[in-house]
């Protein structure tokens, strides 16, 4: 799950704020207005570009520990499918291969 968090306070307490919440900053001043958006799933922060706000939901932090363990284990998972995922394609491309040397010695 990708969490875009607009921000200008990019102190480092404000950055331990981002990464408890598992949030990607980015420089609100410093966002494009044109179409181009940066793809994600939810945009939080007071100042979101409107253009984000218009595209995106808003996400809300959590009120409970629940909630905040919700949200690790969602990423967790997200994180060990990516890594299926890459792996996948890694013997997809190694079966191909041998397929392709298979075709070539007959």
């Amino acid at each position: 799950m990708k969490i875009l968090y607009f921000t200008s306070d990019f102190s480092s307490e404000n950055i331990e704020f981002a990464k408890k919440y598992g949030l990607t900053m980015r420089n609100s001043v410093a966002v494009e207005t044109a179409q181009n958006l940066e793809p994600c799933d939810f945009v939080f922060g007071d100042e979101t570009p409107e253009n984000y706000r218009q595209t995106f939901l808003m996400f809300t932090l959590p009120e409970n520990t629940a909630q905040t363990v919700a949200i690790e284990t969602y990423q967790a998972l997200q994180a060990e499918l990516e890594t299926a995922q890459a792996r996948i394609a890694e013997l997809e491309a190694q079966l191909a291969e041998k397929s392709k040397l298979k075709k070539q010695a007959n």
